[in-house]
C-alpha cells in the first residue's frame, strides 16, 4: 500500500533546486525539507505553482514580436527591441531552470527568444541594406 501511496505523492517538477544548498529536489514530495540541507522549500514551491506565467517570458515574447515588426524601419527599431527580447528569454529560461519561474512559461521564454533572434536577423540585414545604399549613392 506504501508503495502505491508513494507513486502517487506529488513531485516537484525537472529543475527545481533547493535555494539553501543547490540540491536537486526532483523525487522529493511536494511541501517537504531538502534532505540535503532540512530547509523547508515548501513556500517556496507554493509560489512557484500559483503564478501562471514569467513576467521575464511576457517581456521577451513582446520585445521578439516588436522586433519582427520593427526591422520594417530601415532595422534599427528592430535592433533595439530584439537584443533585449533575446536576453530576456534567456534569462527567462534560465530561470524556470532552477526552479524560480513556472514551468509552464517555458515555451512563452523559447517563443520570444525566436522572435527576437529572427527580429533581431532581419533588421541587421535591413540595417546593412539601408548603409549598403547610403554608400553606393554616395560614391561618385
Amino acid at each position: 500500500m506504501d508503495e502505491w501511496q508513494d507513486q502517487l505523492t506529488p513531485r516537484p517538477s525537472p529543475g527545481v533546486f533547493c535555494p539553501s544548498c543547490g540540491y536537486d529536489l526532483r523525487g522529493s514530495p511536494i511541501g517537504g525539507v531538502c534532505p540535503e540541507c532540512r530547509y523547508d522549500y515548501s513556500k517556496i514551491l507554493q509560489i512557484t505553482q500559483e503564478t501562471g506565467s514569467s513576467g521575464f517570458a511576457v517581456t521577451s515574447l513582446v520585445l521578439g514580436i516588436l522586433s519582427i515588426v520593427g526591422c520594417t524601419g530601415y532595422g534599427l527599431p528592430g535592433l533595439l527591441f530584439g537584443i533585449p527580447g533575446w536576453i530576456f528569454g534567456h534569462y527567462a529560461i534560465r530561470r524556470v531552470d532552477e526552479g524560480r519561474a513556472p514551468a509552464s512559461s517555458r515555451g512563452m521564454a523559447k517563443a520570444g527568444r525566436i522572435c527576437s533572434i529572427i527580429g533581431v536577423s532581419l533588421s541587421a540585414l535591413a540595417f546593412a541594406a539601408v548603409l549598403f545604399m547610403l554608400v553606393i549613392v554616395t560614391i561618385p
